[in-house]
Parts: C-alpha cells; sequence; structure tokens
C-alpha cells in the first residue's frame, strides 16, 4: 500500500511554499514523473492548488473527494504550471474507491478541456495496475490537510 500525506513544499516552478501531496514521501509531481515514466510531469503543479479559476478547482475537489463503494471517477491530478487552467495539459487518474481503500488504476491525458476535462483522456502504458493503493482514511487525512 502507498501513503499519501500533505506536505508544505515549494515546487521548482512555484515561488513559495504552499501544501502539496507527497506520495510515499516524494512530492506528488516528481512521483509522477517516476511512476508513470513521464518527465514532464515534474513542471505540472496540483490541481487540487495549481488553478486559478474557482470554478475549475472545486471541480477538481468534487473529482477528488471519494465517491461512493465501487464508484470511479475521472480526477485531475496535475496542470500546466504556467497556465494554471484546465485547457492546456492536465494529467489525470481513474480513481476507484473499493473494500476501504482509494486506488489509482491508470493514468492519462485529458482530450478534453474545462469542464469536461478527463471525458475524453488519451491513456497511457502503466507498469502496473493498479498505480496506487491507499488506505482511505489516509487519504481522507490527506486531502483534510488542505484545509478543506
Amino acid at each position: 500500500m502507498n501513503s499519501i500525506h500533505p506536505i508544505s513544499y515549494r515546487a521548482a516552478f512555484a515561488s513559495s511554499e504552499c501544501t502539496w501531496i507527497a506520495i510515499d514521501d516524494i512530492p506528488i509531481e516528481q512521483w509522477c514523473a517516476e511512476e508513470f515514466n513521464y518527465p514532464g510531469a515534474v513542471a505540472l503543479g496540483l490541481a487540487l492548488m495549481w488553478l486559478a479559476d474557482e470554478t475549475e478547482e472545486q471541480l477538481a475537489w468534487a473529482r477528488i473527494l471519494p465517491g461512493a463503494e465501487n464508484s470511479s471517477t475521472i480526477v485531475p491530478l496535475l496542470v500546466c504550471s504556467d497556465d494554471m487552467d484546465l485547457h492546456c495539459t492536465v494529467v489525470v487518474v481513474e480513481q476507484l474507491v473499493t473494500d476501504g481503500t482509494i486506488q489509482w488504476l491508470r493514468w492519462g491525458v485529458s482530450a478534453s478541456v474545462g469542464k469536461e476535462v478527463g471525458i475524453a483522456t488519451q491513456w497511457e502504458k502503466s507498469p502496473h495496475t493498479p498505480l496506487a493503493i491507499f488506505a482511505r482514511e489516509e487519504f481522507d487525512a490527506c486531502l483534510r490537510g488542505f484545509g478543506r
């Protein structure tokens, strides 16, 4: 099982520290770069923190919050650090809620934008499935660490 928790972190493209997600004690964009074999991820911002538009930020939060048991959701995870919106590069994961866990089954780059992010997705080959498994309690605690 993977660990997930909030950290105070300054991404390479940021001017100051902010609340960020670490997976297995690695900042999320670095973890994605390594785990997905997608080096471009290191230049992407955490969608929960990096979206300038309030409606898009609300969408990112609505999608990452776990849904009903045995349901999956396409979650915008990382966004272009320059544009800070859901209209440029958006890395998404398919998130499944099952048996007291949150599982990230696969990852891709959204081919749809804005409020429709993730509806059309170019899914990438993954080294293994699921990509990550988190204890539900730890996942929920991580999200609460953002003060929402």
